[in-house]
């Protein structure tokens, strides 16, 4: 139908690296030769860089800064706006903690009872706080972001019936010193899962029904995963990621190979050793609202767990645990009789890492668990998974399509291309000096939101002789109050 004006809400946000860069590199083609305009709707700042020429951004459905791709991100004005850009993990820094919106600005209430936004500091060294390795160096509350004594930015409208996230946690501070990440020795230390030749394949039907032949989802891969190491897993949309982690879970059966746990082979477990072998494996699903039962109040999906492998106690001592685990996740533990739908993508997904910690598990596969949220979310979510993997020992794989979410929190990253395994080596030296080629247009593909980067698309757009739009906002140049929440 020829548009005039494009509107693209969210068209790249569940795409791996590789795709979203043809996406973008599509959609630049048909804006520049068909002259329209397009409205660009993500939560991927990167993204931003690569495509946008001015941005609007939105708090609380309002929007509280807008101008020139390159002012937005080289000379923010708005708290909010310094948030989001300072919550971004980043391939050219090697982070203990990413910094959250909560720290560059907070909801007070005036005597008036208008609720309005205050900045908490304007000379925040972004780059300090990142590098930062204690929670008391921090310089806004704990490693997390956030204030025991005040309030943090609320993601939605004020209600006694909603929750919000501008109530105080009920946690305490982070212990001192458990930023610093824990070591192992690879020729020492025995590996908590250790993988041999693993296959796994899915019959393709012949023409008269019988199986024909199979496609190997995952052919052939052995690595290691230790104690209280994170492992990062990436790839491709359809490279065998999801399916090698579901296999290491028993969800789904392998043709051949060996997975061993805890130095038991697990793939011929059955019975109530595969039931036992659940307690100490789990998982967090890319989509926290499919992943929790609408009909069931979050307590009750915190609780499930414990109810189906009959452990913690009686009714008051699961219903005191389930009270602990949302306390231990940044929920108040009185919302437990709440429904799902209730809270924000970011809160259920900590209602999904409690119900996942309920059994105490050693060993967690995060399949995609942040791709589904915004940065400033995304932010606090990493952070919680780093320091539950510091208080209880936790062996994570984490798999993601983001490569500088994984590069943030894992020790050592593996690269899997068509059911094989490209690469595995350590985080910074896989970014810094991949050896394949296919684990160099991996990290070719990411959009780094660079001011380099943005400089270089605009020098294209003026190659091309396309106008320049001298103001973008002219039909409503003003912004009505954006330090106001209400």
């Amino acid at each position: 139908c020829d548009p005039d004006v494009l509107i693209a809400d969210e068209p790249t946000t569940a795409l791996d690296v590789t795709v979203q860069a043809t996406i973008l590199d599509l959609l630049r083609e048909l804006r520049d030769t068909r002259g329209m305009s397009m409205i660009f709707i993500t939560h991927d700042l990167g993204v931003i860089a690569e495509i946008a020429d001015s941005v609007a951004v939105m708090y609380q459905g309002k929007i509280v800064e807008r101008g020139d791709v390159w002012k937005i991100f080289s000379e923010p004005n708005h708290p909010y706006t310094k948030g989001l850009l300072a919550c971004r993990p980043t391939l050219d820094k090697t982070v203990t903690y990413l910094p959250t919106v909560s720290d560059f600005m907070e909801v007070v209430t005036t005597a008036s009872g208008e609720e309005v936004i205050r900045e908490k500091s304007k000379g925040l060294n972004v780059d300090r706080f990142q590098l930062q390795t204690s929670s008391d160096n921090l310089p806004y509350g704990n490693a997390k972001g956030e204030q025991p004594s005040t309030s943090q930015p609320s993601t939605s409208q004020p209600s006694t019936s909603q929750p919000s996230t501008s109530q105080p946690s009920t946690s305490q501070p982070w212990p001192k010193g458990h930023a610093t990440r824990t070591t192992f020795n690879q020729t020492t230390t025995q590996p908590l899962v250790s993988v041999r030749n693993l296959q796994v394949g899915f019959p393709i039907r012949g023409v008269f029904g019988g199986t024909k032949r199979y496609l190997m989802a995952v052919n052939g891969v052995s690595f290691d995963v230790y104690p209280s190491e994170t492992l990062g897993l990436v790839g491709e949309s359809g490279c065998g990621k999801s399916t090698l982690a579901r296999t290491l879970l028993r969800l789904i059966e392998p043709m051949s190979g060996e997975v061993n746990f805890d130095g038991k082979e697990i793939t011929t477990i059955k019975g109530m050793g595969l039931r036992q072998l659940r307690r100490e494996m789990q998982i967090v699903f890319q989509n926290p609202f499919s992943s929790l039962d609408p009909r069931l109040k979050i307590g009750e999906a915190v609780m499930e767990p414990l109810l189906i492998h009959d452990v913690g106690g009686n009714s008051k001592e699961k219903r005191d645990r389930v009270a602990e685990l949302l306390e231990r996740v940044d929920l108040n533990p009185d919302w437990m009789n709440r429904y799902p739908h209730e809270f924000s993508g970011g809160q259920r997904q900590r209602v999904c890492i409690a119900r996942a910690l309920a059994l105490n598990p050693k060993f967690i596969i995060c399949d995609e668990s942040v791709s589904a949220l915004d940065v400033s979310v995304q932010a606090q979510v990493l952070n919680l998974l780093k320091q539950l993997q510091e208080d209880f020992g936790l062996t994570y794989i984490f798999i993601s399509h983001d490569l500088s979410v994984v590069k943030f929190m894992s020790d050592r990253i593996m690269v899997m291309n068509q059911g094989k395994i490209e690469e595995i080596g350590p985080a910074d030296s896989i970014y810094r000096e991949p050896k394949q080629d296919y684990t160099r247009q991996l990290i070719a593909s990411i959009p780094t939101g660079t001011l380099d980067r943005i400089q270089q698309q605009q020098h294209r757009r003026q190659a091309m002789e396309i106008p320049e739009i001298n103001d973008p906002w002219s039909i409503n140049s003003e912004i009505s109050d954006p330090w106001s929440v209400n």
